[in-house]
C-alpha cells in the first residue's frame, strides 16, 4: 500500500530465489513503436496472465490500450473496464474528501482531529487535518499495535490476506489513548509517509460525517465524476473483476476490508476507463476541490513537494508532475499528470507489490510521461 522507495527493498528480498523467463514474444500492435518497445522491456519480465490497463491522455484526451502477458507472449487485450485494485492512489480520493469538507466549511485545513473523538490521546498529542493528508503528522507507517511482522516474513500470506483487514475501531482507539508516539516533534515538520496518517484522516471524516467511508467516497467523488466501475469491496463487483498475481505467477484472491480505519489509506478499485474521468475531471480549471488537492503544502527537497494527497515531482522540463502509486498483495499501480499540457498516464496491474519487478509499473509510466512530453 506504500509509496516509499524502501518498499522496493521488500520487493528485492522476497524476490529471491525466483527466475522468470526472459524468451518472451512481442506481439504488441497498433502502438508507435518508441511505445512498443517500452511496454515490452518493462513487462516481459512479469507472470504470465499479468495485465496491464494503460491510458494516455494527451490534451485532456485519453487513449486506452490492455496488454496482457500469456504463454510468455505480450499482447494486446481489451480491459479499461476491468476492474484493479489501485492501492495507496486512494489516499488522493481520501484528500479529495478533505477538501470537499474544507470547501463546505465544515472544517479548516489546520483544524485539529481531536474534537471528532470522545478520548483524549496519549500525551495530549493534537493532530491537524493537512498533516495527515501530506504525511507531514509526525505518525509512523503503521500503528504500534498492527501486527505485521507475521505478514512480512510470509510473502505468501502478505499477498494473500489483508493486513489490514480486521483493524477495528476499539484497536485505534487502544492506540490513540495509549500507545500513540510522534516520529518528530509537532514544532518541527517532517515528512514521513504513513498509512495510519490517511487511514485516520478518512476515519475521521466518516466520524464528522457519521457515514461510511463507502458512502462518502460514493456519494462525493464516485457518482460526481461518473465512475461506475469503482468500488470499496471487491464482492461487490458483479462482472469485470481482476484477480491479482502473487510473485511467484500464482492467481489470488482480492484483499477484503471489514473495517473503515484504513480503507481510506488503500481500499479502493477502479478501471481504467474511471481513473481516466477522475483525470480527465483534474485539467478543469473551475473544480476547486481538485486544484485545492494540488497546492503544494510541504516541500521535501528540490525535486519533491508534497500537497493533500499528491506528490508533486519536478520534471526535467521544469513542470511540475503530480504523482502517486499503489500496491496490494496482487496488484501495482501508477497514476502522473502534467496540468499545463494537460496530459497524464496511468497504469493499473494486478502485479504484486512483493514482484521482484514491480517497480516496473511506475518506471513504464513515467517513461511514457516523458515521451508524452516530447511529442
Amino acid at each position: 500500500m506504500t509509496i516509499k522507495i524502501a518498499l522496493f527493498l521488500l520487493i528485492t528480498l522476497f524476490g529471491h530465489g525466483i527466475t522468470f523467463s526472459q524468451n518472451v514474444v512481442n506481439d504488441l500492435t497498433g502502438l508507435r513503436e518508441n511505445l512498443t518497445r517500452k511496454i515490452f522491456e518493462k513487462t516481459k519480465d512479469l507472470s504470465n496472465e499479468t495485465q496491464l490497463s494503460i491510458v494516455l491522455i494527451k490534451n485532456g484526451i485519453s487513449h486506452f490500450y490492455g496488454i496482457i502477458k500469456q504463454n510468455d507472449t505480450i499482447k494486446n487485450i481489451e480491459n479499461k473496464d476491468k476492474v484493479f485494485e489501485i492501492g495507496s492512489i486512494s489516499k488522493v480520493f481520501t484528500a479529495t474528501l478533505l477538501a470537499d469538507a474544507i470547501l463546505k466549511r465544515k472544517i479548516k485545513h489546520t483544524d485539529d482531529i481531536n474534537k471528532f473523538y470522545p478520548y483524549t490521546f496519549k500525551d495530549d498529542v493534537r493532530i491537524t487535518f493537512e498533516s495527515l493528508s501530506n504525511h507531514t503528522s509526525g505518525l509512523g507507517e503503521n500503528p504500534s499495535n498492527l501486527q505485521l511482522s507475521e505478514f512480512l516474513a510470509d510473502s505468501t500470506k502478505a499477498e494473500r490476506e489483508n493486513p489490514f483487514q480486521k483493524y477495528s475501531d476499539s484497536e485505534l482507539e487502544y492506540y490513540l489513548r495509549n500507545q500513540l508516539q510522534l516520529c518528530c516533534s509537532s514544532d518541527r515538520k517532517e515528512y514521513l509517509y504513513s498509512n495510519l496518517g490517511t487511514g485516520l484522516l478518512g476515519y475521521t471524516l466518516c466520524q464528522m460525517e457519521k457515514c461510511s467511508f463507502t458512502e462518502l467516497v460514493s456519494n462525493k467523488i464516485f457518482k460526481k465524476y461518473k465512475m461506475n466501475n469503482s468500488y470499496t469491496d471487491a464482492r461487490l463487483v458483479e462482472t469485470g473483476l481482476i484477480k491479482g498475481i502473487s510473485r511467484t505467477g500464482v492467481p489470488i484472491g482480492n484483499w477484503i476490508w471489514d473495517s473503515d480505519v484504513f480503507l481510506g489509506a488503500g481500499g479502493i478499485l477502479s478501471s481504467a476507463n474511471d481513473m481516466a474521468c477522475f483525470l480527465e475531471a483534474q485539467f478543469d480549471m473551475g473544480n476547486k476541490e481538485l486544484a485545492m488537492t494540488r497546492k503544494p503544502t510541504f516541500k521535501v527537497n528540490d525535486k519533491l513537494s508534497v500537497a493533500l494527497g499528491w506528490h508533486i515531482v519536478k520534471a526535467d522540463n521544469g513542470n511540475d508532475l503530480y504523482w502517486h502509486n499503489g500496491g496490494t498483495g496482487g496488484f501495482s499501480s501508477s497514476m502522473v499528470f502534467d496540468m499545463n499540457e494537460k496530459s497524464g498516464v496511468i497504469i493499473l496491474s494486478n502485479v504484486s507489490f512483493l514482484h521482484p519487478h514491480a517497480k516496473n509499473v511506475d518506471a513504464l509510466c513515467f517513461e511514457i510521461m516523458e515521451d508524452l512530453a516530447k511529442k
